[in-house]
């Protein structure tokens, strides 16, 4: 099944083997794809019939982060989503505010949805108390069901 992960990269080694994983969310769905879908909505969508498009055309969707019309928080949320996008731990605090900020915002929408948005943000609130400094950090996304890899920063060759 797929899942989603918080991971502190190491200063030093390979950041493939040595990463740490912290807080792990069954079904990746509840985390990058709920924000990606609900700002989709929101900002992108044209009519009824213009749904989310999956394995589509995305680039509306990452066009967001230059838009004047988008939170600051959103777009933070959907950076730092996105594959291969790192943090340092001194961002952690306004990371948290942010998944509490979407939590807040689409509540409704959120009903009866996976959603790894709560959980995430108070695992970032302890991480930052266990690692105040600059360490690095990244959320990680593994969908081992479709592509083979157990470790959620599979790179393939």
């Amino acid at each position: 099944m797929s899942y989603t992960s918080i991971c502190r990269l190491p200063p030093k080694g390979d950041m493939i083997k040595d990463h740490v994983e912290y807080g792990v969310y069954r079904n990746a769905w509840g985390g990058a794809m709920v924000i990606w879908k609900s700002l989709w909505e929101k900002y992108c969508r044209q009519s009824d019939e213009d749904k989310f498009p999956l394995g589509g055309d995305l680039e509306p969707l990452w066009g967001l982060t230059g838009r004047d019309d988008v939170e600051l928080w959103e777009k933070f949320l959907l950076q730092v989503t996105c594959d291969g996008v790192i943090f340092r731990s001194k961002a952690i605090p306004l990371l948290a505010k942010c998944f509490d900020a979407f939590t807040e915002e689409h509540a409704e929408a959120l009903e009866g949805k996976v959603w790894h948005g709560v959980e995430m943000a108070e695992d970032l609130r302890k991480l930052h108390e266990e690692f105040p400094e600059d360490d690095v950090f990244l959320i990680a996304t593994s969908v081992s069901g479709i592509c083979g890899a157990d470790n959620p920063l599979y790179i393939p060759e």
